[in-house]
């Protein structure tokens, strides 16, 4: 069966996991599983997983899903297994399919999951009376999770990031897109924010906190957070753009039928944002990865390119490991002996983009800018000599067409050239900078 996206969701669970789970324990009950399993392993994920030890939603769900799917795919019931059975399953679920096996790849993320659902419920039913011995769960390797790596060559660089926003078609998306990229956070925890989650916006000193009865962060810590980079787009979001700021509203809520009455039922959700980016690459023709999840490995790059300690990148990306740097920092040999060479002194600016950034100042607002923004967000002023220089020949042209034209097309063309100095968004589209 199709599966169904949802673009609006609740702002406590942008990506649906409560349904998803009460989904898996309607499939329980539907299964043509061994009864003794179903009873079993009903027992486990209900009264163990949630009651005693409280897992996460996510895991619960993975429980459910994985070993139903066991029982379903094993030759005897989980609940009877001996070290040879449990043996034999593996074997089935690691078969090419054209051998009559399911086809998963032995380390890959599917397989992890059935052997760390299947060792905590061996390990459950070790411990209960009424099964036999089950001891062999210690022998059952479940290796830590890995974190599927993205190549150097996909991470998004600036002119990426800005041709993506440029393709939008709201207000909201080019904030959101900034925003992952500077917060280097998770889809669900960015989409579950509330305006209040987002704290003196209007100083230098700007901060989110993750919304508390969110879903699905992966345990990232509940602090503060800074915002950088994206602090002046998300100014202009929430402070002119956003369609109703208040303290309850999802920060990043639906544009079509948004219900004033019902704002927290009014979230992006995860669905509707990859489908968000998947458009906008297409437009941009950006052949790399804009999953969310490359959004992260970006932002974190950046940051250990710009000469952030371990320490505070692993701040930022709510890491509870620092290992976790190993897998998402795609700086370069040559770019680390660069920012080390800068901060010892041996060298005054590196040869490449290594360096800190630092912010710059709109000259006509003086709105605080990323460093490499083009527009300003605010009052959509260039932002660089390039742009401007860009802005100045766009002029030059559509002058010396209004020149060129008869009266009443000469009017037309200087009211177009009027409709660009009143949306910066458009002219930004139609430059090529």
């Amino acid at each position: 069966m199709a599966r169904v996206r949802q673009y609006t969701m609740n702002v406590d669970d942008a990506s649906n996991t409560q349904n998803k789970l009460d989904r898996q324990w309607e499939l329980l009950e539907e299964s043509d599983i061994d009864g003794s399993d179903r009873k079993a392993i009903h027992d486990f994920v209900r009264m163990e997983r949630q009651g005693n030890q409280d897992v996460a939603l996510n895991t619960l769900y993975r429980d459910l899903s994985s070993l139903r799917n066991a029982s379903d795919r094993a030759a005897v019931p989980l609940v009877e297994m001996d070290r040879s059975d449990y043996r034999d399953l593996i074997r089935t679920l690691t078969k090419p399919k054209d051998q009559d096996g399911y086809g998963l790849e032995p380390n890959g993320s599917g397989m992890r999951g059935y052997k760390a659902a299947i060792k905590v419920f061996f390990e459950w039913l070790d411990d209960e009376p009424d099964y036999e011995d089950f001891g062999f769960y210690e022998g059952i390797d479940t290796p830590s999770q890995s974190i599927s790596r993205v190549n150097e060559d996909e991470i998004l660089e600036p002119e990426d990031i800005e041709a993506l926003k440029q393709h939008t078609k709201n207000h909201r998306d080019p904030a959101l897109i900034e925003f992952l990229v500077d917060s280097c956070a998770r889809a669900s925890l960015a989409l579950q924010l509330r305006v209040k989650d987002v704290h003196d916006l209007n100083t230098k000193r700007p901060y989110f906190t993750p919304n508390p009865n969110g879903s699905s962060h992966k345990g990232a810590p509940d602090k503060r957070y800074p915002i950088l980079q994206s602090s002046a787009e998300l100014r202009t979001w929430l402070n002119q753009n956003h369609p109703d700021p208040r303290d309850e509203s999802p920060l990043w809520p639906v544009l079509r039928n948004y219900d004033y009455d019902n704002p927290e039922e009014c979230a992006l959700s995860t669905d509707a944002l990859r489908s968000m980016l998947k458009i906008c690459a297409d437009r941009a023709d950006i052949e790399k990865p804009v999953n969310p999840h490359n959004f992260r490995h970006t932002g974190i790059t950046r940051l250990s390119r710009e000469g952030f300690q371990p320490q505070e990148i692993q701040h930022i990306a709510g890491w509870n490991d620092k290992r976790m740097l190993q897998a998402y920092d795609h700086t370069t040999d040559r770019q680390r002996n660069e920012k080390i060479r800068v901060k010892t002194g041996y060298v005054e600016e590196a040869d490449d983009d290594t360096g800190p950034s630092k912010p710059k100042t709109c000259g006509n607002c003086r709105e605080t800018l990323k460093p490499t923004a083009q527009f300003c967000p605010r009052c959509g002023a260039p932002a660089d000599r390039t742009t401007e220089d860009a802005v100045n020949e766009q002029d030059n042209r559509i002058i010396e067409s209004a020149a060129q034209a008869d009266t009443e097309l000469a009017g037309a063309v200087l009211e177009f050239r009027q409709l660009l100095d009143e949306s910066p968004r458009l002219r930004r589209e139609l430059l090529d900078v």
